[in-house]
């Protein structure tokens, strides 16, 4: 669909390079505690249905925060919500660096999601700044920044963990992470111009005045929230379980898992920054979401029957490509939905859906795991993915059509 535009105020565009720095920050501090979590949890004695939903805790934050992000920015712009949820992220990561028990990291991680769901509001400032044209193109460089978030997250994590767990490796790794997220506040309040123009504050704070009771989303963004939904949850459920599944089959210590998500986060970030927007281009960014979606469902089913590290990296490789065709595409497709006065409000309920996904994942990863042995939660994660495919098919097709 063909959207209204309102001219972008003057600089917003060059502070794109700060977005992506935020949004990178957001997802490192995501990411840093996946090698180590697992570990320090079965440490404490936890089962892994205890880890994973700790590891949840941090999505479950930005599930509720997510929409409500996404709406202030609409009203009040993008930098003071980015600037203002960047500064509780340095203090969620301070929280965590003094927790002692599983129940404090989740709560601080709890905490640290509320502050992410800031994405929102980054999404809807990279839709500002690109027309309908380049918009694959600037999300794919969003989403690389997640991506290397997630190269550096883990991958840090794993080197300031080395091959054990205990406290005082998780609060090192809080303690670099509240560095760098008050750096990208530092950044924020230096460089980050407003992307959102003033006339579209006023429209949307008048259509707030105006608006009565509670308005569905269209069913196309019904269909694709959904569908994004689904495609997180497996994602969250491989991720949440790697690192005990990694330790049960093939032994593998926090610095291997580290490892092996920085190269996943290398992959999916070169797609995503590079290629993203060329392949959406010749392709059409409904056809390459459900390419991504086949690759996912490749990628799980090699993990399935995997015993060797060469089996694992070939499964992470292929699931890493999937994120780097599904991620973009998703986003674009939801961004042509949303006019520009509520572009905020239409990414941060993606970002909402995305986030109750990366919840749900976690509360089934731990439990198939205990119940159904090291392979079942890779089975649950096809099972979802197969939905989520059923799901966005009759609903990217025309929408594709439309761009």
């Amino acid at each position: 669909m063909t959207v209204s535009t309102l001219p972008v105020p003057p600089d917003a565009k060059r502070g794109l390079p700060v977005l992506l720095i935020v949004v990178f920050v957001a997802m490192m501090g995501f990411g840093t505690i996946i090698p180590i979590l697992p570990f320090f949890a079965l440490g404490f004695g936890a089962s892994a249905t205890e880890t994973t939903w700790a590891m949840g805790a941090y999505s479950l934050g930005q599930l509720i925060a997510s929409p409500i992000w996404g709406k202030l920015s609409d009203r009040y712009g993008r930098r003071p919500v980015l600037i203002v949820s960047m500064v509780g992220a340095t203090a969620s990561y301070m929280w965590l660096a003094e927790a002692s028990t599983v129940l404090e990291i989740g709560l601080a991680r709890f905490v640290g999601g509320l502050m992410a769901g800031n994405v929102a509001a980054a999404f809807a400032y990279a839709a500002d700044v690109s027309t309908e044209k380049d918009r694959p193109a600037t999300m794919g460089f969003v989403g690389a920044a997640f991506g290397l978030g997630f190269i550096i997250g883990p991958a840090l994590g794993g080197f300031l963990a080395g091959n054990t767990a205990d406290a005082a490796g998780l609060a090192r790794i809080a303690h670099v992470s509240a560095g760098m997220a008050a750096l990208a506040t530092l950044a924020c309040v230096l460089f980050l111009k407003e992307s959102h123009p003033i006339e579209a504050r006023l429209e949307s704070k008048q259509e707030h005045a105006v608006k009565q009771g509670f308005n569905l989303p269209k069913p196309a963004l019904m269909r694709l929230y959904g569908g994004g939904l689904l495609m997180i949850a497996a994602f969250a459920l491989m991720e949440s379980i790697f690192g005990i599944w990694s330790k049960a089959v093939l032994n593998w210590t926090p610095r291997d898992l580290g490892i092996a998500f920085a190269v996943f986060g290398l992959i999916s970030a070169t797609l995503q920054g590079g290629a993203a927007g060329r392949l959406a281009t010749v392709l059409g960014v409904g056809r390459m979401l459900r390419i991504g979606l086949c690759l996912y469902v490749f990628g799980f089913s090699v993990i399935i029957f995997a015993n060797t590290a060469v089996g694992a990296y070939a499964g992470m490789t292929l699931l890493a490509i999937a994120a780097g065709l599904a991620g973009p595409s998703l986003q674009t497709l939801v961004s042509l939905q949303a006019a520009p006065h509520e572009r905020g409000q239409v990414m941060g309920g993606l970002q909402g859906a995305l986030s109750a996904g990366r919840a749900f994942g976690p509360l089934l990863a731990g439990p198939a795991f205990d119940a159904g042995g090291v392979t079942a939660p890779f089975v649950a994660a096809v099972a979802l993915l197969l939905l989520t495919f059923l799901l966005v098919w009759p609903t990217t097709r025309p929408v594709q059509a439309e761009t």
